[in-house]
């Protein structure tokens, strides 16, 4: 649809088309089709350790019951892992429309 938008546009309208390009680059980058080794080189079973318990423990320590000093940026981080995992389901995925 934006390619049949972009045709014959100059100006803004123009953009369209580095957008469709845009796309399809990120698209074929990220297709398992297309690079099968991206796949190949994820660990789907990752074993947890104590620190992926970081971002839900505020200022506890996941080695020991003691408070650990953390950075502003490990903060922001944290929260926004913990948002993701708060937004999560079970079943959502499995769950007809």
């Amino acid at each position: 649809a934006l390619e049949q938008a972009a045709e014959g546009r100059t100006g803004a309208g123009g953009y369209l088309a580095s957008w469709v390009a845009w796309g399809r680059a990120a698209a074929d980058r990220i297709d398992p089709i297309r690079s099968p080794r991206v796949l190949a080189d994820i660990d789907y079973n990752p074993e947890p350790g104590p620190d992926d318990l970081r971002p839900f423990l505020g200022d506890w320590s996941p080695h020991g019951p003691r408070k650990e000093h953390r950075p502003d940026h490990d903060r922001q981080a944290h929260a926004g892992i913990r948002r993701q995992a708060e937004s999560w389901h079970h079943g959502l995925l499995d769950r007809g429309a």
